[in-house]
């Protein structure tokens, strides 16, 4: 094959005109030019200029839109390492008409790129040579191979010039949405920035939508995730996944697309079938709910498992403005039913026993004495939280009760609002995380594990799982293993045949990482067997 040289060149305007190079040539910066002024000068350019004859346009068919669309999120979707906010791009004629528009004088020149909005870009590439040596394909997908030079994680660049792993960044851009590529074939093509001719010429270009910082060798070009977190960091906020890439266009209808978020929201949202996404409660954030967004005051420290801010000892929570005050220039709530008989930075207290009842109802809730009732902790019911809800007890596993009388605080650690939980004295296993109720202190000292379901416990050490119609119960795990013709978790419900959409071969790959395929297909999953 005959040996060809490729002309890039890449633009865009951040603090001043950046040059790249590929190939050795170095193409010095021209003055900024939109797409409109770029098709005028182009005209301007001719008088001064070889003359160049162009064959005419040649438009891409729609079997060639699509092939260019396709290996464009073909490739993006195979980064490495995998994405989790990598958007799916769609051809845009009105793109590809702005690019052709200033071809057809065949004078190589590229634009500058163009802002749309704060830290956004229309960015061009073009590119030319020899009709019978390459195919705009080919030339796409070896500047794809770029990727094999870019050291994400280092953010460095292995490549002879830094602009082949600028290349590669343009193309695998997470937030691009849309391009749009053009061609003409030139009898005579003029080379703006070098004066070199060429004869019987591929002249193209492509403009691509919603690029960032590509040339920032200190920003990357999409977000770091695992393959069980593809589209889980989507910039819509919709986690709708096509083939790996975050597609806001899906709907529940279509076959091709799965939500990639889980359904329980990290347990800090409800989840939104219809729309892929979930509705977070409280501080948290994210597209599954599982970053916490508060930002806490003076004199308290983040709780990161429940996105609460937990006082420092001796300091109250003022539920009023949601300031940690010192406890010792607190005054007595109105109806207290205990009063401290130690002094501040103490790490226990006594409290007399109220409604004939220890205050803490045998370990596993918390009493509101004014009304004398007992709210118990995540697995526990009964009027003194002395039974252990069982595997249908559903509304027992909800996590904690908040009383609906606040006890305010009057110093640590009796009834404390907020006060902090020490990490080191918990011990809680599977899982378990060691804190208090919002708001509430379960024992002195009065932090407790919270247990994941179906585990309960001081320690989260007890099984309070129940296997049903022969199905065999693991302690270890905590995990009935059910018969052919029932499924978990108990084995009480019968095993259907899989009826969802969800449930067809080309879905099969994904049961591990799509909860809601693997949730719809049991049998075609595995869990249970008809």
């Amino acid at each position: 094959m005959s040996l060809f040289v490729i002309r890039t060149i890449l633009w865009i305007l951040l603090s001043r005109d950046v040059v790249l190079m590929v190939g050795g040539i170095n193409i010095p910066p021209f003055s900024q030019i939109n797409l409109q002024q770029a098709t005028t000068e182009s005209a301007e350019m001719a008088a001064t200029t070889p003359a160049s004859t162009p064959y005419g346009p040649m438009p891409f068919d729609l079997a060639g839109q699509e092939r260019l669309t396709q290996l464009h999120n073909t490739e993006r979707s195979a980064v490495d390492p995998p994405a989790a906010d990598m958007n799916k791009v769609v051809w845009s004629t009105d793109l590809a008409d702005a690019v052709a528009s200033n071809l057809d004088s065949c004078i190589y020149r590229l634009a500058d790129a163009q802002a749309v909005s704060r830290n956004r870009w229309l960015v061009e590439m073009g590119f030319y040579d020899d009709i019978n040596d390459t195919l705009v394909s080919d030339t796409l997908t070896q500047w794809y191979a770029y990727g094999e030079l870019y050291e994400y994680h280092q953010k460095s660049c292995t490549g002879t010039s830094e602009s082949e792993c600028s290349i590669y960044k343009l193309l695998t851009w997470s937030s691009m949405s849309a391009l749009g590529c053009s061609q003409h074939y030139c009898e005579t093509l003029t080379d703006y920035y070098t004066q070199e001719t060429m004869n019987d010429t591929l002249y193209w270009k492509c403009l691509y939508d919603n690029i960032g910082h590509f040339t920032n060798p200190a920003v990357r070009p999409y977000t770091n995730g695992t393959v069980n977190d593809t589209c889980t960091q989507c910039e819509s906020g919709s986690s709708w996944c096509e083939n790996g890439l975050c597609n806001s266009g899906c709907d529940i209808q279509n076959a091709n697309c799965s939500c990639a978020l889980d359904p329980l929201c990290s347990g800090n949202g409800a989840f939104n079938e219809t729309a892929c996404d979930c509705n977070c409660t409280g501080y948290w954030v994210g597209n599954s709910c599982g970053q916490c967004g508060l930002t806490c005051q003076a004199n308290s420290n983040l709780n990161r498992d429940l996105c609460q801010c937990d006082c420092l000892e001796g300091f109250l929570l003022n539920s009023t403005t949601t300031n940690c005050e010192d406890s010792r220039y607190s005054s007595f709530p109105s109806g207290s039913t205990t009063e401290p008989s130690a002094t501040i930075g103490t790490i226990t207290t006594d409290s007399a026993p109220v409604c004939g009842m220890d205050i803490i109802c045998n370990g596993s809730g918390v009493l509101d004495p004014q009304t004398c009732e007992c709210y118990c902790a995540s697995g526990y019911k009964g009027s003194d939280c002395n039974e252990q809800c069982s595997l249908t007890d559903t509304e027992c596993w909800s996590g904690y009760r908040k009383p609906p009388v606040l006890i305010d605080a009057d110093f640590c650690p009796v009834y404390c609002l907020q006060c902090a939980c020490d990490p080191s004295e918990g011990n809680c296993e599977n899982n378990g995380t060691y804190s208090k109720v919002p708001g509430y202190e379960l024992q002195y000292g009065m932090c407790r594990c919270y247990c994941p379901f179906p585990w309960s416990g001081l320690t989260c050490q007890e099984c309070n799982a129940s296997c049903y119609n022969g199905g065999t119960l693991d302690n270890s795990t905590c995990t009935c293993t059910c018969p052919a013709g029932f499924r978990p978790p108990n084995c009480l419900a019968e095993c259907k045949p899989d009826v969802s959409r969800w449930c067809t071969s080309r879905m099969a790959p994904y049961c591990d990482r799509v909860p809601v395929i693997r949730e719809n297909c049991l049998v075609m999953c595995g869990i249970c067997a008809l």
